[in-house]
């Protein structure tokens, strides 16, 4: 029990590699309480390391029974690998909830038909152009599908839909879709399709279904003619709690217009 506390393991996980033959105590006492020396620590870190990086039992039966240093290395190499795709998956999972969280919280500041402006940094989005119709969900999907890795539907998707369409008053078709991705984020095939979000934008809210923007899209159109603001380019739609909620009403649809300098 010493020896199993000191490893952080409990006492069933020797009595278990022992029965299997795995790792055994180096004697067992008349009384019956198995004994380790201090160097059979480095064997039981081997194992337990082993058993991190996913080996089966056979596997590391294996290796104990015939260890050598070539045979170690190529472990190595080999789970090094491994380890640096697993980190590199962690970090990407890690950014997906860091960019959930903050859009939740701003999704519960978020006031109906609120319109201010906003200034971004340079955040990156990719832009797909494709013209689908008006909140056409099955289309979209399909569309996405076809052009970006499924995995980035853990990410939040974007709309976007040019200026001259929203005011001629014309939403039955957009004209695609945005992903947020890194700014460091490289591949020569979608180069010409990143965009940097800079300078100053419109931003508003919508809470509810989607049949409330087209009023907002007014009433952003107003807010621009009475501050004097030229605007430019698309605008862009995105939702930012869909995973967070049950019912429609409680939908957040953030939009942004890019003020003209």
């Amino acid at each position: 029990s010493e020896f199993a506390r000191f490893h952080n393991i409990n006492t069933r996980t020797l009595h278990y590699y022992d029965d299997i033959k795995l790792f055994s105590p180096i004697y067992i006492g008349e009384n019956g309480y198995r004994y380790y020396s201090l160097e059979q620590s480095v064997e039981l870190e081997i194992i337990l390391m082993f058993r991190e990086l996913g080996f089966s039992i056979s596997d590391i039966k294996a290796y104990l029974d015939n260890c050598n240093a070539n045979k170690f290395l190529e472990i190595a190499e080999n789970k090094l690998d491994y380890i640096d795709n697993e980190i590199n998956k962690l970090n990407k999972l890690r950014n997906i909830l860091e960019h959930k969280k903050e859009n939740l919280k701003l999704s519960s500041k978020a006031i109906n038909n609120n319109i201010e402006i906003v200034e971004y940094k340079g955040e990156c989005i990719l832009e797909v152009p494709f013209t689908f119709k008006e909140y056409n969900i099955e289309e979209i999907l399909n569309k996405s599908k076809k052009i970006w890795e499924i995995e980035k539907f853990k990410v939040s998707c974007g709309s976007f839909i040019s200026l001259n369409k929203i005011i001629n008053n014309n939403f039955t078709e957009y004209d695609g879709l945005f992903y947020p991705i890194s700014n460091n984020f490289i591949n020569d095939e979608i180069e010409t399709f990143k965009v940097y979000l800079k300078g100053k934008y419109i931003c508003a809210y919508s809470i509810g279904d989607f049949s409330n923007l087209k009023s907002l899209y007014n009433n952003i159109l107003n807010f621009a003619n009475k501050n004097n603001l030229s605007l430019i380019g698309n605008a862009y739609e995105i939702g930012l709690n869909e995973f967070a909620i049950t019912e429609i009403d409680e939908y957040v649809t953030k939009i942004i217009i890019k003020i003209d300098k």
